[in-house]
Parts: C-alpha cells; sequence; structure tokens
C-alpha cells in the first residue's frame, strides 16, 4: 500500500467572505455549528455566483457586483480599490485559531465591530470561527465540498485540483 499523500484541511466559502478571510478583512467565519478543527486552514471559493449579472450587493464597507467577466469586490480597504473575486478555485489560507458562542451580552456590549457584523450572521446562538494569520495565492482551480475535506498538498502545489 503506497504511503498517504500530505494533505491540508479545507472549507468552501462563498464569495465574497472567502476573499475577506484570505485578505484578513474578516476575522471570524459565522456557522451554525462549532468545530474542533484548529490550524492552517486552506479557503476554497464556491463555485456558485450569489448574485445576478448587473447586480450590486453591500456588504459593510464593501460592494460586490457581477459583470460580463464575473464577480468584483469593491472597497476602499482593497488593492486599487477593487479585486476580481476567483470562484470555484483553492485561494488562500489562514488559520482557524477558537471557536466561540455568540451571545446577547458580547452583542450588547459592542465586542464585535460594525464591519465585522457586516460580513457574518452574529445572530445569538452561532458560532464565532475565529482565524488569523491570512494569505493569498493565485486562484488554483478546483471541486469544493460542504464541511471540511482534505485537499492533497502536491495537487496544490502543481496549480490544479481534481476530485
Amino acid at each position: 500500500r503506497p504511503p498517504m499523500e500530505p494533505t491540508e484541511k479545507c472549507l468552501t466559502v462563498h464569495q465574497p467572505y472567502a476573499a475577506l478571510l484570505c485578505l484578513g478583512l474578516k476575522q471570524f467565519e459565522t456557522r451554525t455549528r462549532r468545530t474542533n478543527v484548529r490550524g492552517t486552514i486552506v479557503i476554497h471559493a464556491a463555485r456558485t455566483l450569489p448574485i445576478a449579472r448587473g447586480e450590486i450587493r453591500r456588504y459593510g464597507r464593501f460592494e460586490m457586483l457581477r459583470d460580463d467577466d464575473g464577480l468584483m469586490l469593491v472597497g476602499d480597504q482593497l488593492p486599487r480599490g477593487h479585486i476580481r473575486l476567483p470562484v470555484g478555485a483553492f485561494i488562500g489560507t489562514c488559520y482557524l485559531s477558537d471557536c466561540s458562542q455568540v451571545t446577547v451580552e458580547d452583542l450588547a456590549a459592542g465586542k464585535y465591530s460594525r464591519d465585522e457584523i457586516a460580513v457574518g450572521d452574529f445572530t445569538p446562538g452561532r458560532w464565532l470561527w475565529h482565524v488569523q494569520s491570512p494569505r493569498t495565492f493565485p486562484p488554483i482551480p478546483g471541486p469544493g465540498r460542504l464541511g471540511f475535506f482534505n485537499v492533497e498538498l502536491r495537487q496544490l502545489k502543481a496549480g490544479k485540483v481534481d476530485r
């Protein structure tokens, strides 16, 4: 039996949240469930285009629009004021350091910034996956999945991930 290939945990996230995580502009991924996963995870941008052609949607300080070339995120905090949002691709990594639950008390105390709340679902009872040390890399095409899944480092380095 051949030895196992080294793998990395991966999570598929919809745009613009995937890009905001990898750029360090989103510190929490909000989910309905907690996770025990800790460490570096690869972020995969979901293939789904969340808005129709010509539509513009606001996400706090950012606007996402869809044109003939795909998705674009616009905002002062972005390089050159805008970036193209890849879909159906692995786009970066971040370090998943902790997991905590949103509470009414934390919201009332102003524990989370308006900017962070604008790019997540901070309903009491939901879970915050704390992320740090973001890093982007050129998009690597490949399929995503629901929940965490493993991706072979060899495939990421080769620039093409298949099932």
